[in-house]
């Protein structure tokens, strides 16, 4: 194991070391000084290279998951599901990431910052980037815990996780200014910034774009958005060719040039049908008036009511769990129960639609400084899922850590936090 320079006395682990060890050692020192809020300039001391290396380990980790995730939660388990974060750092060290790791509460570690012995994975469903001020810390985290824990730390894409609206929304211009002139790349490049922005949009590509929980109480579907007219079945997702989707390399995007390769019943082709389902997946959202799918006003995606999350469920109720997850599981009961979505601000947190159908979750508090919601996470503890007949999550719902009330932290905001910033999208 490769151990990073640093101070092991000091070392804070996300994780238990002795029993859930870090995969490759490489960014336990990183890891450990973002826990603790060191600057993001100290914690890449080698500033934008040091960055495009994790990109690159990242990628090759995301490389191996597919398109749909997997994720079997076992009754000695407990997973915790995130909605948009938003470059809310703060937010999510204290409210998030806190439920593994209390670095307040002595009492839950053994006084020194250490993880408790209780486990939780976490499952993010997107949107890390853009509107906050520390897109760049969160997202750098993010990706270091994903590299040395690849098996508790999944991470779906969200829209925001694509070049041209990271471009416009505030991500681009956070890596300009803070890994400008930083480390030991040399005199301030906005091109070489510029590329480092660019690899952790490659990296983006790369997320998957869903996942099926599946617990002794049932399945249910994860993804950022939604729906569209062609998203019928989870098997014919996972022939999706995400990583075309939103490509950084050419911002004409050929992904969107419409193709004849596949039938109805085929999406791995990279064609306008393929497209609108992975734009539904990013970008869509539910409406309880209408019915089927209808144009959506953000401009991509769809407004999907009732009627289509009630045909994808049915389409999808007999969905076959890997023989070798599904054991880990035990007896499960049968069935995919109901959706589990971010992409809209709740103003409580969450917000059930469509009867019960569909869960929108949403976890940055009082969104851009200006919006008085609460953040939210869902917990499934799954020794609390055996016996169910159907999924139990709960909730735990909290308020911005950042002091003084939307006018302060609108005042700790950099000026590209609310870069062309409008109140329909999120």
């Amino acid at each position: 194991m490769q151990e990073e320079e640093g101070n092991l006395e000091e070392l804070v682990y996300f994780y238990p070391p002795s029993t859930t060890p870090p995969a490759v050692g490489k960014y336990t020192q990183l890891i450990s000084d973002l826990l603790q809020s060191v600057s993001i300039v100290d914690a890449l001391p080698r500033g934008a290279a040091q960055a495009g290396i994790l990109c690159q380990d990242t990628k090759e980790v995301l490389e191996s998951e597919n398109t749909v995730l997997e994720i079997a939660i076992p009754r000695q388990d407990n997973l915790v599901i995130v909605g948009d974060i938003h470059g809310q750092f703060a937010d999510m060290l204290s409210n998030v990431l806190s439920i593994q790791l209390n670095l307040n509460n002595t009492k839950a570690t053994d006084g020194r910052g250490s993880p408790s012995t209780e486990i939780y994975k976490f499952l993010f469903l997107g949107d890390y980037v853009d509107r906050g001020p520390q897109s760049l810390e969160v997202i750098t985290l993010l990706f270091a815990l994903k590299v040395e824990y690849p098996e508790h730390i999944f991470l779906l894409r969200g829209n925001h996780e694509e070049a041209q609206t990271s471009r416009l929304y505030g991500f681009f211009q956070e890596c300009k200014s803070k890994l400008e002139g930083t480390g030991d790349r040399g005199p301030a490049s906005v091109d070489i910034t510029s590329s480092t922005w660019l690899q952790y949009n490659t990296v983006f590509c790369w997320l998957p774009l869903a996942a099926v929980v599946a617990c002794p109480s049932g399945m249910f579907f994860c993804t950022h958005g939604g729906l569209s007219p062609h998203t019928l079945s989870v098997p014919l997702l996972k022939s999706l060719r995400r990583h075309e989707y939103g490509m950084v390399d050419d911002f004409e995007d050929t992904f969107y040039t419409p193709t004849s390769r596949g039938g109805d019943d085929m999406l791995e082709g990279p064609g306008a049908k393929a497209r609108l389902v992975i734009d539904g997946l990013l970008w869509s959202d539910p409406d309880d008036q209408v019915s089927g799918c209808q144009m959506n006003n953000r401009g991509c995606g769809f407004i999907f009511g009732p009627d289509v999350t009630r045909s994808f469920l049915d389409r999808n109720y007999s969905y076959g769990f890997p023989p070798s997850k599904r054991q880990l599981i035990g007896e499960m009961k049968p069935g995919m129960q109901f959706i589990l979505r971010g992409h809209q601000c709740a103003r409580e947190g969450y917000m059930w639609c469509h009867g019960g159908l569909v869960l929108t979750l949403f976890s940055a508090p009082n969104y851009c400084g200006m919006h008085g919601n609460k953040g939210a996470v869902a917990l499934l503890r799954g020794q609390v899922q055996a016996g169910k007949d159907r999924v139990e999550l709960e909730f735990n719902v909290y308020d911005t850590v950042v002091r003084g009330g939307s006018d302060n932290l609108v005042a700790c905001l950099s000026p590209f936090a609310f870069a062309h910033y409008f109140s329909g999208d999120s």
